[in-house]
């Protein structure tokens, strides 16, 4: 699995995220309507005789077309806001919009500590968690504060994988990642990233891949038959280390898709998991180019 994600990063698979004049899903997809074109007009054809004095301009005008179609279709893809996917019995949306105004279990990525002060050192205001932790009332803060410090979910066996006693700022304790604590509101909360000791969150693409497989254990273990919002995790604040310190916002999002599928998890309707690309960022993104995810790996 490491194996095929790590080749798919290092040829280079995602150089832009425009859909180009010769993208190859969106000949496909050409390919795909001119079939069908070609089957009604074969078929009409049999029972229609046109003259010869008007075969050459209809079908001048019938290339014209096929060439005006090609281009809406071009145009239509770079301009996809969403997408949706299926995994066998399983609905997956990837859309532009806000995390926090979704009406599903919504995931809000911490740390392996699961800190909780954000000052900019520890956590960003302008990070996803910054942003949750900031816009809770003080009752409220307390309230997840206690869920992020003594969550049974955190006592049990094999989710503490350390203490860092020499941690001057912030917690101690390390959660393995992709462990979920359960927040008020239907919020949940993941560790998603290790954290060095100058509090940059860090993880090789190794610790990413399991981070995400253990991440959609953790799921299937809480989210009780109702739909998850996830952000594409590590956009813009997680650093790689080992070589894939280049890797896009469209390669993290291809991924996180990748391991869904290949994870145990599934969502049965009317539950789906539903991937929130941050509007703002828009341009990093091809969401047309997630079609081949259905039927393809990463290595198409």
């Amino acid at each position: 699995m490491l194996s095929s994600c790590c080749s798919y990063l290092q040829r280079g698979v995602m150089n832009t995220v425009n859909v180009g004049f010769f993208d190859k899903t969106l000949r496909r997809s050409f390919v795909k309507v001119l079939s069908g074109i070609s089957l009604i007009l074969s078929l009409t054809l049999v029972f229609i005789d046109i003259p010869k004095k008007v075969r050459f301009d209809l079908g001048m005008i019938f290339l014209a077309g096929l060439g005006i179609l090609y281009i809406a279709m071009l145009i239509r893809a770079n301009l996809q806001r969403s997408i949706v996917l299926k995994f066998g019995n399983t609905t997956v949306e990837v859309s532009l919009g806000d995390l926090f105004k979704q009406n599903d279990l919504k995931v809000v990525s911490f740390n392996e500590y699961f800190d909780d002060v954000v000052d900019d050192k520890i956590i960003a205001k302008n990070s996803i968690n910054g942003k949750y932790l900031s816009s809770l009332s003080s009752s409220q803060l307390e309230d997840v504060r206690d869920k992020l410090q003594n969550a049974p979910r955190l006592a049990e066996k094999g989710v503490q994988v350390g203490t860092n006693f020499y941690r001057k700022e912030g917690k101690k304790k390390q959660y393995r990642l992709g462990t979920i604590v359960v927040l008020p509101d239907d919020y949940l909360a993941t560790a998603a990233s290790k954290f060095t000791s100058d509090n940059k969150a860090v993880v090789t693409m190794s610790e990413y891949i399991s981070f995400l497989m253990n991440f959609w254990d953790e799921v299937d273990r809480v989210y009780n038959g109702r739909s998850v919002s996830i952000p594409v995790f590590g956009s813009g604040m997680l650093r790689f280390r080992g070589g894939y310190d280049n890797v896009s916002d469209q390669d993290l999002l291809q991924i996180i898709l990748w391991t869904f599928k290949v994870s145990k998890i599934k969502f049965t309707y009317p539950a789906r998991l539903h991937v929130v690309v941050y509007k703002q960022k828009s341009a990093k993104y091809n969401l047309y180019k997630l079609k081949e995810l259905e039927n393809n790996g990463l290595s198409q």
